[in-house]
C-alpha cells in the first residue's frame, strides 16, 4: 500500500517534464515508468474504492450506491468504476497478479479482468494459469491478431 508521501511522489515523477524534450529510449523508458505507476495507482484506487463501497458513505451525498458516487466524483464511466471497486475487493484473493502488477509484468487491465473472473469463479479460479498465460497463446489462431508494432517494423 501506498503512503500519502510516495504517491505525491509518483504523481510528481508522473507530471514534470512529461512529453516535451525526450526522444527515443529516454521517451520509451518515460512511457513504461509512467504506465507502471499509473498501474500502480489504479491498484491503491482499487483497494480504497472496496473499502468505500462496504460503507453507506455514498448515501452522505445522496447517491444510490457506491459506484455511482466513485462514477460522479471520480469522473469515471460506470464500467471502470465497478472494475475498480472489483479489483479491490478480490486483492486478498490474487496475491501473485498484484505482485506481477507491481513489477510490472502485467498491467491494471488485465489485473482488472483476472479479478473479474476472480469474483465470477470464486475459490475455482486458478490464478497461476489465468495470470501468467501469455495472452497472443488465448487468441485462436485464425483470428485477426497481429504482432506488436515493433516485431513487424524489425522484420
Amino acid at each position: 500500500m501506498l503512503d500519502t508521501k510516495q504517491m505525491f511522489g509518483i504523481l510528481l515523477l508522473m507530471s514534470v517534464g512529461c512529453g516535451g524534450g525526450v526522444f527515443g529510449a529516454e521517451r520509451r523508458e518515460r512511457l513504461l515508468t509512467l504506465a507502471r505507476e499509473s498501474d500502480r495507482i489504479a491498484l491503491e484506487f482499487s483497494r480504497v474504492a472496496a473499502g468505500f463501497a462496504e460503507t453507506d458513505e455514498c448515501e452522505e451525498d445522496g447517491f444510490d450506491s457506491p459506484i455511482a458516487w466513485i462514477k460522479a466524483n471520480c469522473h469515471m464511466s460506470g464500467a471502470a468504476a465497478a472494475d475498480r471497486v472489483c479489483a479491490g475487493e478480490q486483492l486478498d484473493r490474487l496475491d501473485r497478479s498484484e505482485a506481477a502488477v507491481l513489477a510490472g509484468e502485467i498491467g491494471f487491465a488485465h489485473f482488472a479482468h483476472i479479478a473479474k473472473a476472480s469474483a465470477a469463479v470464486g475459490e475455482r479460479l486458478d490464478e497461476t494459469t489465468l495470470a501468467f498465460t501469455p495472452v497472443m497463446r488465448l487468441i485462436p489462431r485464425g483470428s485477426s491478431r497481429k504482432r506488436p508494432m515493433a516485431s513487424r517494423r524489425d522484420t
